[in-house]
C-alpha cells in the first residue's frame, strides 16, 4: 500500500485551487459562498435547503490535522441546514483512521471516486464524426445545461452556476436535427483544467457522443495553454475516460454529514 501519489495531489490541489477562485466569481454567486480556513475549503450552500449540499474539501490526509479541522467547523456543518460532504484524498494506509476520525464527529464514509490525469500537451487529438459546439450563446448554454440538468437533476443552481458569464467552458453534442445529446464542461483550475459535468441522454449512450464532448473539451483545454486535464470519476466510468487517454491518478474518499449512502 502506498500513500497518495504525486499525480493524485495535482488534480487535487488543483480543484482546490479552482473552488478558491470562485470566492468573487459571478457563478458562484447566490449558489456557494466560499472561504478558506485552517486546513479546509468550504464551499457554504446558500441555495433553498436541501437542494445542495456544502462541500468541504480537507487539504490534508493527516488523521490528526483531520481532527482537528473538524473540531474547529462543526459548528458551522452542524447549524448551516444543509447536507455537508466532504472530500479528502484516499490514502489506504490512513483510511481506517480517517474514518475513525470522522465517525466520531457523526460524519460517515459514503462513496470512493476515481481521480484521473492526463498530459494533453503530448496528446493526440483525434477527430470526431459527431457535431461539437462549444457553447458562446445563450441557446447554446441552455441546450448543454438541459442535457446535464436531464442526467444529474433539474436543479436551478447548475443553471446558476454555468452560465454565458461563468469561468468554466461548456460543449454540447448536437444531433443532425439540433437535438442536444450530450455534453461537457472544462473548469480552468491551477495548471490543470477541469473536466466536469460529462452527461448523455439515457436513449443516445453507446454512440459516441460522450468521447467526442470530451475530446473536444481536452482539445480546447490544450488551446488555451493547459498541459494537464483531470477530473473525478465513478468506478464504472473510469475505463470511458482510459479509452480518451485519461489515466488513475489516485483516489477521493467522500464522507457525509446527514443522509448516509455506502455507494455512488
Amino acid at each position: 500500500m502506498e500513500s497518495p501519489s504525486e499525480s493524485a495531489q495535482v488534480v487535487w490541489h488543483a480543484e482546490q485551487v479552482g473552488w478558491l477562485r470562485l470566492q468573487r466569481a459571478p457563478e458562484s454567486r447566490n449558489v456557494f459562498d466560499i472561504a478558506r480556513y485552517p486546513g479546509a475549503i468550504c464551499a457554504w450552500s446558500l441555495c433553498q435547503q436541501g437542494s445542495q449540499s456544502n462541500e468541504i474539501f480537507l487539504e490534508s490526509n493527516e488523521s490528526s490535522s483531520i481532527g482537528a479541522v473538524i473540531a474547529r467547523l462543526q459548528d458551522l456543518i452542524v447549524t448551516s441546514g444543509h447536507t455537508s460532504m466532504l472530500r479528502v484524498l484516499h490514502d489506504p494506509i490512513r483510511h481506517s483512521e480517517h474514518s475513525d476520525a470522522l465517525a466520531s464527529f457523526g460524519i460517515q464514509y459514503a462513496f470512493r471516486t476515481t481521480l484521473m490525469l492526463r498530459d494533453i500537451l503530448s496528446m493526440p487529438m483525434p477527430s470526431v464524426d459527431q457535431r461539437i459546439v462549444a457553447a458562446e450563446t445563450r441557446r447554446e448554454y441552455d441546450a448543454a445545461i438541459s442535457v446535464m440538468q436531464e442526467v444529474f437533476g433539474g436543479t436551478r443552481e447548475l443553471t446558476e452556476f454555468f452560465n454565458p458569464f461563468a469561468s468554466a467552458q461548456l460543449f454540447v453534442a448536437l444531433t443532425e436535427r439540433g437535438v442536444a445529446v450530450s455534453a461537457s464542461a472544462i473548469w480552468p483550475c491551477e495548471k490543470v483544467a477541469g473536466l466536469h459535468n460529462v452527461a448523455t441522454l439515457p436513449l443516445f449512450r453507446n454512440r459516441g457522443h460522450a468521447h467526442a464532448v470530451v475530446i473536444e473539451a481536452l482539445g480546447f483545454a490544450r488551446s488555451s495553454g493547459f498541459q494537464y486535464a483531470g477530473l473525478r470519476a465513478r468506478a464504472a466510468l473510469v475505463c470511458c475516460y482510459e479509452c480518451v487517454g485519461l489515466e488513475i491518478a489516485g483516489y477521493l474518499d467522500h464522507y457525509r454529514y446527514g443522509l448516509v449512502v455506502h455507494e455512488e
